[in-house]
Order: structure tokens, then C-alpha cells, then sequence
């Protein structure tokens, strides 16, 4: 694969239970972080108070839907995923702003495409509207648009949706 080497050591596992503090936590700083400028608060509290509480979050670990990225036994990133006909779809990405330019985005994409099933074609995910370095990442990475957007269900921009097939 063509990652970005990481500039720290760093270990990607599925997450458990115990993770789900750092997992909320790095919703919450990720999202005020990055989607206050863009959308407003009230954007981010109804984003926030509907998909990073401990009840939405639970059973995607439970599943094994969940990876996390730590350095020294800190979780800094994650990444949350389901699969959908022939492709991962990648719901969330995030690393705490302090650690982004370390590769662990890289990581965790690497970890997602390394765990897709057989017969999967590729990796699917969205950024909103706006977030123009969520797209320069992805691009970086080969993902490209897929044209297909979809509305906000709480409000605010739209979701932008890009792919890539399988690298490995």
C-alpha cells in the first residue's frame, strides 16, 4: 500500500468497551475542532448529543466496528465501519488535532482495508461539505468523488461521497 509511514510507533486494534471514553473523547474535540468553523455550533451539539454518546457508540464496538489507533497506550484516533453490498464503508475517521501528521489517519485506513472481507471491492466514506482538508486527505489517499451527496439528517451541509477500490 502507498501510506504515509507514521512518525510515531503506533498500534491499530479493535477497539473494546474500555476504549469507549477515548472513542467519545476524540468525537468530541474532532468535531468541535473541525465543524464549529464550518457549520456553526449548533450543528456540532446536535451531531454530538445524536452520535457520540455511550449508547450510539456501544454496539459498533461490540461488533468489532471499531478500531483504534494509540501511541503509547493513549487512543488518538479511530475509525468506525460497516459493510454495504460490495464495499467498507468507513462512517468515521478521526484523530485528536494534536496527533494529526503522524500517518495514524493512514493507519487506521490501512487497518480498515486490511480487515474488509472477501469479495469487498473497495472503501466508501464521506466528508462534509466544506471540510476541504478531510478531502484533501482522502484524495491523497486515491480516494475519488463519487458525485453522489446526501443531505445533512440533523441540518447543515451535505455529505460528500468519495471511494476507491481495495489497495491490498
Amino acid at each position: 500500500m502507498s501510506g504515509t509511514s507514521p512518525s510515531v510507533r503506533a498500534v491499530v486494534r479493535t477497539a473494546t468497551q474500555d476504549d469507549l471514553e477515548a472513542i467519545l473523547h476524540i468525537g468530541h474535540e474532532c468535531w468541535r475542532t473541525t465543524y464549529v468553523p464550518i457549520t456553526g455550533p449548533d450543528y456540532v451539539e446536535r451531531g454530538l448529543a445524536g452520535w457520540w454518546t455511550p449508547e450510539t457508540n456501544r454496539p459498533a464496538i461490540d461488533e468489532g466496528r471499531v478500531l483504534v489507533a494509540e501511541v503509547d497506550g493513549l487512543v488518538l484516533g479511530m475509525a468506525s465501519t460497516s459493510v454495504a453490498d460490495d464495499h467498507v464503508v468507513v462512517w468515521r475517521l478521526y484523530v485528536l488535532p494534536e496527533a494529526h501528521g503522524q500517518g495514524l489517519g493512514t493507519l487506521l485506513l490501512e487497518a480498515v482495508e486490511a480487515a474488509a472481507p472477501l469479495g469487498t471491492l473497495g472503501l466508501r466514506l464521506s466528508h462534509l461539505e466544506g471540510n476541504d482538508r478531510a478531502r484533501g486527505f482522502y484524495e491523497h489517499l486515491g480516494f475519488v468523488a463519487t458525485g453522489e451527496r446526501k443531505p445533512s439528517t440533523i441540518g447543515g451541509p451535505d455529505d460528500l461521497w468519495m471511494q476507491r477500490p481495495l489497495q491490498r
